[in-house]
């Protein structure tokens, strides 16, 4: 089994402070705006507009800061999984046998990537890999960024002919 775990490289000090100023400002200018809008066109509940935007900024800064994800090759299985503080949450399981080619994201072919149905579990495009596989007869795709042990080892797990029998799960005590 190997377990990798996939982080966004976080910002510097200088970085992050710099990026909490530029949102605190732009909440304080957002706002004057709003109430500015309010008071000379007469338009009720503005403010929501704050609040629609704070949410959004912070789903975006979640999605890019905080989220980790974490790659598991078992013997006839990959699991991809979400990890959001100490939240775990399972995005997908894939079995060997559903799997039909690993490439490296430069190589997928654009038709390859606007036919399938993505999934998108990376942290950084560059050195990303697109797992391309078939699953309930829908191709599909999954894209993210392992180590080259972790591809080498899924490569030469793939290269061992397969069989669709299902394994029993662990037993954790």
């Amino acid at each position: 089994m190997i377990r990798e775990i996939a982080t966004s490289k976080g910002s510097s000090g200088s970085k992050g402070l710099i990026l909490i100023i530029v949102v605190a400002v732009a909440v304080i200018l957002l706002s004057m705006l709003v109430g500015y809008i309010q008071t000379t066109f007469g338009i009720n509940h503005m403010e929501y507009l704050i609040y629609i935007g704070l949410i959004v900024l912070g789903a975006v800064l979640m999605r890019r800061y905080i989220t980790q994800y974490r790659y598991s090759l078992f013997k006839d299985e990959v699991i991809f999984e979400r990890i959001i503080g100490k939240k775990e949450i399972p995005a997908l399981v894939l079995r060997m046998w559903e799997i039909k080619k690993v490439k490296p994201l430069d190589e997928v072919d654009n038709k390859d990537l606007n036919e399938r149905n993505i999934l998108r579990l990376s942290v950084d495009r560059k050195d990303a890999w697109m797992i391309l596989y078939e699953k309930d007869k829908q191709a599909s795709g999954v894209i993210f960024n392992p180590s080259q042990g972790f591809v080498d080892q899924l490569k030469k797990t793939l290269e061992t002919p397969q069989t669709e029998e299902i394994r029993e799960p662990d037993i954790v005590t």
